[in-house]
């Protein structure tokens, strides 16, 4: 089995970009990805008190599996066969909706989809959230810029609302410009529930659970970056218990911790809209 592996992988050509991998296999496309690595990584590290991810692997996805092939470490990837059934439907679902992932192993790896790949993904979520990038190498970068931080996080034991909060704030800073759509704020902040605590909830929302996350994690972060820097860069510099994270977020907002989210959401649609 061991020798099937490498062969799946052989052929993958790698280089050093700003200090991740690249493996590309060869394809043309992976100059548009490069150069979304080299521009996001200042960006990243400019913004967040987060360190490079050493010996980290940015993928161009151009198969769902085999991008985990070639993304996976050798001691997970040679366990893969006996994983195919469990992750096939997600992984096929995944594949389908989105431009690309991160898989939070050590070291992580970043699989993005090529420019040709990319245009035949599937964009009705991401329509509900994002605005409209016409050049599709903006959307790219868009996806590479979003995943690097994910990379640069794992290891920190984010929330998953944290987690794509500080990436599409990223992505934000990246661009210049707001890249998710204003109104999200009014159609999916507004709840009293806690978000989910773990990535491993993710397959189980439907369509409009995983839209409402995400703009719930972006606003929500979004308000910390702005009204309690100090409180998130703390957050992200070292790594806490959800518990704990939610203890510095109740007392920055003065609220107690039992009553955060029950009042969060109306805090945070107060500070957009007073």
């Amino acid at each position: 089995m061991a020798q099937r592996l490498r062969r799946c992988v052989r052929y993958a050509r790698l280089v050093e970009v700003a200090g991740f991998e690249l493996v590309s296999g060869g394809q043309a496309d992976a100059g548009v990805i490069a150069d979304a690595v080299r521009d996001s990584v200042p960006v990243i590290e400019g913004m967040w008190p987060l360190r490079r991810p050493r010996w980290a692997k940015v993928v161009v996805w151009t198969d769902w599996l085999d991008g985990y092939r070639k993304g996976l470490p050798w001691y997970q990837r040679m366990l893969l066969p006996l994983m195919r059934k469990r992750i096939d439907g997600y992984g096929k679902r995944l594949w389908k909706l989105v431009g690309g992932i991160t898989l939070r192993t050590v070291p992580p790896a970043v699989l993005v989809k090529p420019p040709r790949l990319l245009e035949e993904a599937d964009v009705r979520l991401g329509e509900k959230l994002f605005v409209r990038l016409d050049d599709i190498t903006d959307r790219v970068r868009s996806v590479t810029c979003h995943e690097l931080v994910h990379a640069y996080a794992t290891g920190k034991g984010l929330s998953p609302w944290l987690n794509e909060g500080l990436a599409m704030l990223t992505v934000d800073r990246f661009f210049g410009f707001d890249t998710v759509k204003p109104q999200t704020l009014e159609l999916y902040v507004g709840g009293v529930d806690p978000p989910i605590s773990s990535y491993l909830s993710l397959p189980k929302l439907t369509d409009s659970e995983l839209v409402r996350l995400y703009a719930r994690g972006y606003w929500i972060t979004r308000y910390l970056h702005e009204r309690h820097p100090d409180t998130l860069s703390k957050m992200v510099r070292k790594r806490y218990s959800n518990g704990d994270r939610e203890r510095q977020i109740a007392r920055a907002v003065g609220v107690p911790r039992r009553r955060l989210w029950e009042q969060m959401d109306s805090i945070v649609f107060d500070h957009f809209h007073p």
